[in-house]
């Protein structure tokens, strides 16, 4: 071929090309681009040499030969080098390899046996494996790039990643066939280090080196002389990825992510063993564990299976089900709690793989299980409600329910709709009325049955699916509620004086009581605890209740009675005494110079040296605080603190708890009183946000001036307003979808100051991202 044959093509032009190819050569040419993406971003830890099984299946065009001999360096390069270089660059104005003679199950067979066998490395770019070894290997490098034998320092002895591009999934077990269509190929370049300045979370890619860096840099030498001889590139990728049959898909594209940095290796086995009893998929995951060694596992046991295979392995082994599957499997062990998710958290990828399809949504995961995220969820909603009853036939139906009008109804009906009812209407009396309507909706998003489910809990899951962020509320403080009133009850039933039956009904019912209250005063304590001491910026603005607990220990003098256990649990007697310990230490504050706190070292980058709106100079909240507001808030505390004191608590639980003779049970009034106590110590508490209760942003109104007002609510729907912009800098604001607790008061003292604190609960997503980001030592 002659270059003044060889011309620069579109899109369009490429597609014809293609189109009239045997449907044989177009499906081949899909999976020899696909495998050329994997081939890029493989790790060669043998000579050269070593490799030449990529010569002997990869051959190079005519196309490719013209554009090497007019490059001195590239004709002295080895032929392995260009084949492997040439395959990986694909195409310039034609193909760079010689699509006739390709075998693609050859190139999988030897792809996979090098793998297997770990000739070649796939680098784990997702979770944080390589991220932590990164850091204990250099902890005060941050760099873009290792050199070949830092690289092997970091790989060595690590287990292959987990990879895909199309059907290929790359991982432990070498190349296997997925269901599932995916594009996350392997790179050379992984995100390892995040930088020492605490106000930037940007991850850091670091570029990794092997011993034949000949084959990148003979990749780098074909594009440069190709485009010194023939200009820019035709349009081959897009022209491939628009003209396949089959497109990747939109929904649930990062799924790969998702398995890997989403679940606890407990977490993956529990999804690996509902998969291999309950998926359709299941068949095609026993093919591969029985093609593997057998020294790989000891029997066909799911749980023993899971607890024998290495968790990539297992990982590869969920992947290699469709999308659809998986999807339905992750759902299954979150709503049936064996995999827990509090209600407060969002399990979200910490990396995405490349996009491949505009339009592509993330995947977030709740206790509402699994869901890809739309940016117009109202919208889709309309949209699959719309579809759902034209597919039913019952257009008609949906413009009588929607506008009281006959005839069919329109796609904007339900859109109609929606402007005077609010989603949660809409889900129940526009797909739940219908059973038709609701399975063809509930199908179409991956929610795999509803038998059994009450219907809030349906239509909060649905919602959730289209990607609104329905507010999910604990049960802490509707049970200390529930469980009060149920008392309170029981004692307003019994006389003076009390017979054996009503000690017996008494007893029972202030059994759960009891532990939810101790519940309530260990958080009342460390929650307000650490409040005030925390350096919230260091900690990002975020409650954690672990934490909490450990602030309590660190900061209260140890009391007589006992020690503070900081994994929580405190009994009630260490409970009251570190109650009054807290009552007394908020009080020293208030006679503690601020100015004796030192200043902070580090500052945030957005925050200017000069400023003096930046209210977080040191470290402790309270050393920030105004102190006339300070104030306020240790008389709240202090307040509820000697209703919980003046109880008598300790002396009716006790008394309540232990056999004793009848003349040494408490006398009704006593009990009553300590319920009355009691819960107008809950009541007070909570209204007054002293206990760390969870809002949910509903509603943000913006005027044309600029003002903002954010609207919240509990779990009574009761409401709370507070106001933008701050006048400070480094104040943190709420945003939809996530839970936050606000505080009583304002301590800062300025307007619109309000603090708000994401709440993140304990769990094994947390354990998994613990100390996460880590940042370098400012000084060696």
């Amino acid at each position: 071929m002659s270059s003044q044959e060889i011309k620069w093509r579109n899109t369009a032009s490429i597609r014809k090309v293609i189109k009239d190819w045997e449907l044989e050569k177009q499906e081949k040419l899909i999976d020899a681009f696909e495998l050329s993406q994997i081939l890029k971003g493989l790790i060669f830890v043998n000579e050269l040499d070593f490799y030449k099984g990529f010569g002997e299946l990869i051959k190079i065009s005519e196309h490719a030969a013209e554009i090497i001999s007019k490059d001195n360096d590239l004709s002295n390069t080895p032929d392995i080098a260009l084949s492997i270089a040439a395959f990986t660059s694909f195409y310039h104005h034609e193909l760079l390899f010689d699509l006739e003679k390709f075998e693609v199950q050859a190139l999988c067979e030897y792809l996979s046996s090098l793998i297997k066998n770990k000739h070649v490395l796939l680098p784990q770019r997702f979770g944080r494996r390589l991220y932590d070894k990164y850091s204990d290997l250099f902890p005060y490098d941050r760099r873009d790039s290792l050199t070949p034998e830092e690289t092997e320092r970091l790989l060595l002895n690590e287990e292959q990643g987990v990879f895909q591009a199309g059907n290929f999934l790359l991982g432990p077990l070498g190349l296997i066939i997925s269901r599932g269509l995916r594009y996350a190929p392997p790179t050379r370049s992984i995100p390892l280090w995040h930088c020492e300045n605490m106000g930037c979370n940007h991850l850091h890619d670091v570029l990794l080196s092997d011993k034949n860096n000949i084959i990148p840099h003979s990749f780098n030498k074909i594009n440069y002389a190709a485009n010194n001889t023939h200009g820019l590139p035709s349009h081959w990728t897009s022209a491939i990825l628009i003209d396949r049959d089959i497109h990747y898909p939109l929904e649930y594209h990062d799924i790969i992510s998702i398995t890997q940095e989403c679940f606890s290796v407990s977490e993956i086995r529990i999804i690996f063993r509902d998969l291999l009893t309950s998926s359709q998929s299941k068949s095609d995951m026993w093919d591969e564990i029985n093609s593997m060694p057998k020294g790989n596992y000891k029997s066909k046991d799911p749980t023993e299976l899971s607890l024998n295979l290495s968790q990539n392995t297992l990982v590869q082994l969920i992947l290699a089900c469709s999308d659809d599957d998986i999807v339905k499997a992750i759902d299954r062990t979150i709503l049936s709690k064996r995999i827990i998710v509090p209600a407060a958290e969002k399990r979200v990828a910490k990396q995405t793989p490349p996009s491949i399809n505009y339009g592509e949504s993330s995947s977030s995961i709740s206790s509402l299980g699994i869901r890809s995220d739309s940016n117009n969820p109202l919208s889709r909603l309309s949209t699959e409600i719309w579809i759902a009853y034209r597919k039913a036939d019952r257009l008609a139906d949906l413009s009588w329910r929607t506008m009281r009008s006959a005839g069919p109804a329109s796609p904007g009906a339900v859109l109609d709709y929606l402007k005077q009812h609010s989603p949660s209407q809409a889900v129940s009396e526009l797909i739940l009325s219908s059973r038709e309507v609701s399975q063809d909706v509930t199908e179409a998003l991956f929610i795999e049955s509803t038998d059994g489910l009450d219907e809030a809990h349906l239509v909060a899951q649905i919602l959730w699916k289209i990607g609104l962020d329905a507010p999910r509320f604990g049960d802490e403080f509707s049970t200390i509620t529930r469980n009060l009133d149920s008392f309170k009850l029981t004692l307003l039933s019994c006389e003076d004086p009390l017979t054996t039956a009503d000690r017996e009904r008494i007893r029972a019912s202030g059994v759960n009581l009891f532990v939810h209250l101790e519940w309530f005063i260990e958080t009342f304590i460390s929650y307000n605890v650490w409040l005030l001491q925390n350096d919230h910026l260091e900690h990002s603005f975020i409650y954690r209740p672990e934490d909490s607990l450990k602030i309590v220990g660190e900061t209260l003098p140890t009391q007589e009675i006992s020690s503070w256990k900081i994994t929580g649990g405190n009994t009630l007697g260490v409970l009251i005494s570190y109650l009054s310990a807290s009552v007394e230490w908020m009080k020293q504050l208030l006679a503690t110079e601020a100015n004796s706190i030192p200043n902070r070292t580090q500052y945030p980058h957005y925050v200017p040296s000069s400023s003096q709106l930046f209210p977080f100079h040191k470290p402790p909240l309270w050393a920030n605080s105004d102190h006339d507001e300070l104030e306020k808030f240790v008389k709240s505390f202090t307040d509820v603190a000697n209703l919980i004191l003046r109880s008598g608590l300790p002396g009716v639980r006790n008394g309540l708890e232990h056999f004793r003779r009848p003349e040494e049970f408490p006398e009704l009034d006593v009990i009553i009183a300590c319920e009355v106590w009691m819960r107008q110590a809950f009541e007070i508490a909570d209204a007054k946000r002293l206990a760390p209760k969870r809002w949910w942003l509903k509603e943000r109104k913006i005027s044309d001036f600029g003002q903002v007002i954010e609207r919240f609510e509990d779990e009574r729907a009761r409401p709370l307003e507070l106001n933008y912009p701050s006048s400070l800098v480094g104040v943190p604001d709420a945003d939809f979808g996530e839970a936050i607790t606000i505080p009583h008061g304002n301590l800062l003292g300025h307007t619109n100051s309000d603090l708000v604190f994401k709440v993140i609960e304990k769990s094994e997503y947390t354990a998994l991202w613990a100390n996460y980001p880590y940042r370098p030592p400012t000084a060696m």
